[in-house]
């Protein structure tokens, strides 16, 4: 099952994808949204930074802090189920100008997961896909 969300006022969307084995019920409405306050994104990017060897808060450019949830029966099954995320980039950006790296959040631990970048014959990105861990 596919489910899909524009983030209100950003160049990007976000499909989850899911299969009928993870438990998450066909009916589950996708919420995306992005936080923008400046305080979460500074707490949220020293905590990535801190999980990420070598990496400083100056040497981040961009810092998208995303909440994602599946709704169905007034459960989040975004908390407890892995599921498949992609982020499809509504313009090109060259893939040499950007290192992309995902970062999922779970109380005060922040884990780096696995990426890939889909890129065009020009090799600009396209989309950026992730699997989520199962964490409660």
């Amino acid at each position: 099952m596919e489910k899909v969300a524009q983030v209100e006022g950003r160049d990007y969307s976000i499909a989850v994808r899911y299969t009928r084995d993870s438990g998450i019920p066909a009916d589950a409405v996708l919420r995306a949204w992005e936080t923008t306050d400046s305080a979460s994104i500074s707490a949220y990017c020293d905590q990535a930074c801190s999980a990420l060897e070598d990496t400083e808060e100056e040497d981040v450019e961009k810092f998208y802090l995303l909440n994602l949830s599946l709704i169905a029966d007034q459960i989040n099954y975004a908390v407890g189920y892995s599921y498949e995320v992609e982020i499809i980039m509504n313009q090109s950006v060259p893939a040499e100008e950007q290192s992309v790296q995902v970062m999922q959040f779970t109380g005060s631990e922040a884990t780096a997961l696995p990426t890939e970048a889909e890129t065009d014959g020009r090799e600009n990105i396209q989309s950026i896909n992730f699997q989520t861990k199962v964490c409660n």
